[in-house]
């Protein structure tokens, strides 16, 4: 019999939250969804030196926010949420710093995180296509391919 669980290690704990479960459809383009996780990990950095709850320091829904605006300046981040909670207000240049560096990192070319722990490059080369579209044709002669509507 378990009475408690354990906490899942702070890189995956945003995967638990309801408000991201709900809006992570919005955090498509990469570095959305990478700001995202670098806010979260932040506030909870910020919550476990303050003694306080997360969701006091900042509501997942601001994180949300901002990380769909991707904000550069302080005028901008007023935009992507008001009002802002009031400790976030007070670690606004630190909170910029931490949007740049991340979409920094993502315009100077990283790959992504799943291709970088592989050793594999993400991009198909023109021959790996070729190969596919060679498949695909061959299962389709043979009849195999999912049927496909014509419009006549």
């Amino acid at each position: 019999l378990k009475l408690w669980r354990p906490r899942p290690p702070a890189r995956l704990a945003y995967k638990l939250d309801r408000a991201y479960r709900r809006d992570r459809h919005r955090l498509r383009p990469a570095p959305r969804l990478e700001a995202f996780v670098a806010l979260y990990e932040w506030r909870d950095r910020l919550a476990r030196a303050l003694d306080e709850s997360p969701r006091f320091v900042c509501a997942t829904e601001v994180l949300l926010a901002v990380a769909r605006r991707l904000p550069a300046t302080p005028a901008d981040l007023a935009l992507a949420f008001y009002p802002l909670p009031i400790l976030v207000r007070g670690k606004t240049p630190e909170l910029l710093d931490l949007v740049a560096r991340v979409v920094r990192l993502h315009d100077d070319g990283a790959r992504p995180r799943r291709a970088a722990a592989t050793g594999v490059d993400a991009t198909p080369s023109l021959d790996e296509l070729n190969t596919l579209v060679d498949w695909w044709r061959r299962w389709s002669v043979n009849g195999f391919a999912p049927p496909v509507r014509r419009s006549e």
